[in-house]
């Protein structure tokens, strides 16, 4: 993932964040 894409970042986190915490609320 490069630093020069602020776009990729954000599509990243939006799709980590969720499964990170729908993760952690079922497990």
């Amino acid at each position: 993932m490069t630093s020069c894409s602020p776009s990729s970042s954000i599509y990243y986190v939006f799709i980590w964040y969720p499964a990170y915490v729908l993760f952690h609320h079922y497990f």
